[in-house]
């Protein structure tokens, strides 16, 4: 097993990362374009991670003036199922999106083997999506625009559902 050796007091870059998660790939003898592939959706993933635009729930660390991208036991914001559900809720619509799902589920199986984290922060990510109600009516919304529906009846449909919606949440209260 590849092995990532970092004193306890100082966390590892995403730069030592993703060095050991290259070595990680070539000693499980993965061509080098699927390498090349795998880096690069982790790079575009940690650039969402570092983007100030992205909403921080991880706490700071004391003195820091930035959320760490990545730290031991996955206290960083890299390893926050929020964040990665955040991430997906992006690339969602994008033709690629199973290639980068295998990508962080690769990467989030090499932090497991080099203990940067005690589970697997995908797994909690894709356990927890849930569409919202708005998610479900724009999808919906889409549909029926690509079924050629007219811009009246498309808007009367979900008027109807809204609604709908409205009314049911009465009868919960």
């Amino acid at each position: 097993m590849t092995s990532l050796a970092t004193p306890t007091n100082q966390r590892p870059s995403i730069d030592q990362n993703m060095a050991g998660f290259r070595l990680w790939l070539s000693s499980k003898n993965y061509s080098s374009s699927t390498i090349r592939n795998y880096l690069s959706d982790i790079g575009n993933y940690f650039e969402f991670v570092q983007n100030p635009s992205v909403l921080r729930t991880a706490p700071l660390d004391k003195g820091a003036n930035h959320t760490p991208a990545l730290s031991r036991e996955g206290v960083g914001e890299g390893f926050r199922p929020e964040t990665i559900s955040a991430y997906l809720k992006t690339i969602s619509s994008d033709p690629n999106y199973s290639r980068y799902l295998s990508s962080l589920s690769k990467f989030f199986q090499f932090a497991l083997d080099q203990g940067l984290t005690k589970t697997n922060p995908l797994k909690a990510a894709l356990r927890n999506k849930k569409p919202s109600l708005d998610e479900i009516i724009n999808q919906y919304s889409e549909y029926l625009n690509k079924k050629n529906f007219s811009e009246s009846t498309i808007r009367n449909y979900l008027n109807d559902i809204r609604q709908f919606t409205d009314w049911s949440s009465t009868l919960e209260s």
